[in-house]
């Protein structure tokens, strides 16, 4: 809920607003102090609260097949809306994605930046079938996140700051440790 009146808050004082994929590398926007929400969690916030249905009935009635993702589907119908009694959110100034998780990701986040006439900052990331990964892929990868980083200081007039970065990315790895932790204690049976 923090999240969601910050995100409010700081698009009613002017200040620019991201919609983020959950697997975008969010120490970025953070690092640089942007505001950012994001519409699969928004999506299921919807749906948990019984506005789904409605909102999915929405977008397919705008031509989306009701084969694509319930997610994405509720988030157009929320590009349409613009609103949700269940979850509202900032529109976005920009939208952030990485196609590390499926297809239909790309085209939805593509969709919301020509539907919101806002900039697409997108990670690609290469498959790859091995334990190892090619020194090519790395620096394929990591040319896009300072591209990524670049264009957000550009649109923002904010400047990266590393030492941010590296606080960013310890917080990050805290907590993907603690997830790990907690996911250890289900072999254990209450």
């Amino acid at each position: 809920a923090k999240a969601y009146s910050d995100a409010m808050e700081a698009k009613e004082r002017g200040e620019l607003v991201g919609w983020c994929s959950s697997n975008f590398p969010v120490e970025i926007p953070e690092t640089l102090g942007l505001y950012v929400v994001y519409p699969e969690n928004q999506a299921a916030g919807i749906a948990a609260r019984g506005g789904g249905e409605r909102m999915c009935n929405i977008s397919e009635g705008e031509g989306y097949s009701n084969d694509i993702c319930a997610y994405a589907r509720v988030s157009l119908a929320y590009m349409k809306a613009k609103e949700a009694p269940e979850q509202d959110m900032p529109l976005p100034d920009f939208v952030l994605c990485c196609n590390n998780i499926c297809n239909c990701m790309t085209k939805w986040y593509e969709n919301i930046a020509r539907m919101c006439n806002v900039p697409l900052i997108m990670i690609d990331i290469p498959y790859n079938n091995t334990v190892d990964v090619h020194d090519d892929n790395v620096k394929y990868v990591r040319a896009q996140f300072d591209k990524a980083i670049k264009q957000l200081e550009e649109l923002t007039g904010k400047k990266f700051d590393e030492k941010k970065f590296e606080k960013a990315c310890s917080n990050a790895n805290r907590t993907a440790q603690a997830w790990l932790k907690v996911c250890d204690y289900l072999q254990y049976k209450p």
